[in-house]
């Protein structure tokens, strides 16, 4: 069970993702900083790049989840 703790605690904050080698666009509340886009304040939400629908309780921001 440790391994889920890290993974909720990792998804609690916003961190740098990297940017889609097909947009150059960021996900609202981020800016592009070399190939990643990365928070643009504390306030940001977390973010995951997006393959398909997002999961129950993520909005769909260009080629990315945030979550809500």
């Amino acid at each position: 069970m440790p391994t889920l703790a890290i993974v909720l605690i990792i998804l609690a904050e916003a961190l740098p993702v990297p940017r889609s080698t097909t947009s150059s666009s960021c996900p609202t509340g981020y800016h592009a900083s070399g190939g990643c886009c990365t928070p643009t304040s504390s306030k940001s939400r977390p973010a995951v790049p997006r393959s398909g629908s997002c999961p129950s309780g993520w909005t769909a921001s260009g080629n990315f989840c945030v979550k809500n």
